[in-house]
């Protein structure tokens, strides 16, 4: 899977995998369509691209995004996956994220039916 970055500054503004991108300026994701993303959303698509087709535990993913925050668990993650999961179809992206809940997560190319 190719992925790619584009800087301003020394901030990582857009970064792409398959045919989608993420700005995350714009807390917007797009492919055939767009769509926009929530704070913990963008982060958690960013963390995704970063690490490209490679497994992130649960744990890692929660200490990444949720570090510090009261009142929220590792359950959140799952949560926040399933999120995604819905958006990147609702673009029509050609990523999908592997991983069941409590598990390992990562990035790939949806599987053609």
């Amino acid at each position: 899977m190719i992925s790619s970055l584009s800087q301003y500054g020394n901030q990582c503004q857009h970064q792409s995998a398959g045919s989608t991108s993420l700005d995350t300026e714009e807390q917007e994701l797009s492919a055939h369509n767009s769509i926009r993303l929530s704070g913990k959303e963008t982060k958690l698509m960013k963390l995704l691209m970063l690490h490209n087709g490679k497994p992130l535990s649960t744990s890692y993913i929660f200490q990444k995004i949720w570090s510090g925050e009261e009142g929220v668990d590792e359950s959140v993650v799952w949560i926040y996956i399933s999120y995604l999961r819905e958006k990147l179809s609702a673009i029509n992206s050609d990523l999908a994220i592997a991983g069941e809940e409590g598990k390992d997560f990562k990035l790939t190319l949806r599987e053609e039916p």
